[in-house]
């Protein structure tokens, strides 16, 4: 018996966390090292290069706020050079700062995939807040603490 030994891709990851939001975008932090091909032209903006195949994931975590209402609900979207893609995320968040189950269930993710075929040069990516509802008025308090709440981008090369 014999084994051959298999070509392995590369893949670069790269974690930015959530800081913040600027209606209608979350606000990223720097790390380190922000993962090959990727520039950060300002907090709320990735710039993805040619020549790699990129996948991105978004979470969002909510506390919390002031409110008139019993919920909220707040829909986030990947942006592909200001052009929606990718699928929803749709988070249901209680007065009590629990979050609701959906039916049906929607991811509290946002992701979107960027094959390497759909950039010229380069594309920017930023994460938005594509729709909110309420019974009431309803201001979510944003958290980094409660849960991990970052973009995490994973890239390979062609």
């Amino acid at each position: 018996m014999s084994y051959l030994a298999l070509d392995r891709a590369s893949i670069d990851v790269s974690i930015h966390p959530f800081t913040g939001f600027s209606s209608p975008h979350y606000t990223y932090g720097t790390p380190t090292s922000i993962g090959a091909g990727v520039t950060r032209p300002d907090s709320t903006s990735f710039t993805l290069a040619a020549g790699r195949s990129y996948v991105l994931i978004g979470s969002i975590n909510f506390q919390n706020g002031s409110s008139s209402g019993n919920w909220i609900e707040i829909d986030n979207r990947f942006t592909v050079d200001s052009v929606e893609d990718g699928t929803l995320s749709k988070i249901r968040l209680a007065r009590n700062g629990y979050l609701l189950d959906r039916n049906p269930t929607y991811r509290k993710e946002a992701v979107v995939f960027i094959p390497s075929s759909a950039i010229s040069t380069s594309v920017t990516i930023k994460l938005k807040q594509a729709a909110t509802g309420t019974d009431g008025t309803f201001s979510p308090t944003y958290s980094a603490t409660t849960e991990p709440a970052a973009i995490i981008i994973m890239s390979v090369a062609d």
